[in-house]
C-alpha cells in the first residue's frame, strides 16, 4: 500500500494518512479478499469515514498521554518522495500514460 500526500501537508494529515492506511489493512486482509464481497474502492471509502469521525478523539488522546503530534517526526523505513504535478510524469512516460498515474 502506498500513502500519498499532498505537497503542503501537516504533520496531522500524514498522521490521519498512516491511520486511515492501517484501518484498511485491518478491514482488507489476504483472508478477507475471497471471503468478502466489498470492493476495494467501498472499504477506502467506508473507513476513510470512519477515521474521520474517530481522528479528533483519538488526536486528544494521544496529546493526553503526551504524544508530540505536531513535530512530523513518523517515520517508517527509508523516506521516499516523488513529487509531481497533476500535468507532470516522470521521464519516459508518454502523454497517454499520464492520464493514468
Amino acid at each position: 500500500m502506498h500513502i500519498c500526500l499532498k505537497e503542503g501537508h501537516t504533520p496531522l494529515d500524514q498522521l490521519k494518512a498512516w491511520v486511515h492506511a492501517e484501518e484498511i489493512g485491518r478491514i482488507w486482509t489476504a483472508e478477507s479478499i475471497g471471503h468478502r464481497n466489498d470492493s476495494l474502492t467501498f472499504v477506502i471509502e467506508s473507513t476513510y469515514r470512519t477515521v474521520n469521525v474517530h481522528f479528533n478523539t483519538f488526536v486528544k488522546h494521544m496529546r493526553g498521554l503526551r504524544w508530540n503530534l505536531d513535530e512530523g517526526a513518523l517515520m517508517t523505513g527509508s523516506p521516499k518522495a516523488l513529487f509531481m504535478s497533476a500535468d507532470e510524469a516522470p521521464d519516459g512516460v508518454s502523454q497517454e500514460k499520464k492520464k493514468d498515474i
